[in-house]
């Protein structure tokens, strides 16, 4: 179990990694950045969150 510090900087990196898929212009690297999204949600949040996402999710 993660504690409350980690939550909080691993939502803190969350933010930073869909800021850079909004922003992100290449669709491989916008699938790396999606799948380290999906992975990080998926730490945080457990099975609350959806194991993949599209471009719609993350507007």
């Amino acid at each position: 179990m993660i504690d409350n510090q980690e939550v909080l900087f691993f939502r803190k990196e969350l933010a930073r990694l869909l800021d850079d898929y909004r922003n992100c212009e290449k669709p491989s690297l916008k699938k790396e950045i999606s799948e380290d999204i999906s992975l990080l949600s998926e730490v945080i949040y457990g099975d609350e969150q959806p194991h993949t996402l599209s471009d719609r999710t993350l507007l």
